[in-house]
């Protein structure tokens, strides 16, 4: 490889690949990359980014994703986009203690075992997760089971007290207090 090239690849600060990429693979040198979209492939498994700790802006939506996992080193995002993936749960992001905007929308997010009956205090529990967020402004659960829980929205605007947007409404007033009056104990 040239030397241009690589002074160009090691400046190259956005990147967005659309090409049917299924395994993430070759980025390295691409260290002060802050925002990588690679939405709208066939990616399974979130893997070989481990090294891009600059990033701050993560797009992965409409691909295939199952877990997440491999973001543990990404400490520096403030943007993630996992939507219209295969998210059955939320895990995988504690070190993410940055994170502004959280996209979840159009996955599996609180749907029982198969065979099993929809649990609304198993899907509660799931939520948990989302208050160690406390930068957290903008959330989208929008079309997962969890959403259609009522008492989800609730729990999540009262314990996410950072929160101005949820599934891309914005917070209001009377939507905290609604909130705060059912869960002002948890």
């Amino acid at each position: 490889m040239s030397e241009q090239i690589a002074e160009r690849i090691h400046k190259t600060m956005s990147l967005q690949i659309n090409a049917n990429v299924k395994i993430i693979d070759n980025l390295w040198g691409f260290d002060k990359l802050t925002e990588l979209k690679l939405d709208n492939n066939c990616v399974e498994k979130i893997e070989n980014i481990d090294h891009l700790v600059t990033l701050t802006s993560l797009d992965l939506s409409f691909n295939a994703i199952e877990t997440l996992e491999g973001l543990a080193p990404l400490t520096n995002l403030t943007d993630l986009n996992v939507s219209s993936n295969k998210i059955s749960k939320l895990e995988g992001l504690e070190t993410l203690s940055k994170l502004e905007i959280l996209m979840l929308g159009h996955n599996n997010i609180g749907a029982p075992a198969s065979g099993a009956e929809v649990d609304p205090k198993a899907q509660i529990r799931e939520l948990k997760y989302l208050r160690q967020f406390r930068e957290l402004q903008m959330l989208t659960l929008e079309a997962n089971p969890v959403a259609e829980n009522l008492d989800c929205e609730k729990y999540v605007i009262s314990h996410c007290e950072s929160l101005m947007y949820y599934n891309f409404r914005l917070v209001d007033d009377n939507m905290r207090k609604l909130a705060a009056e059912r869960f002002n104990d948890d």
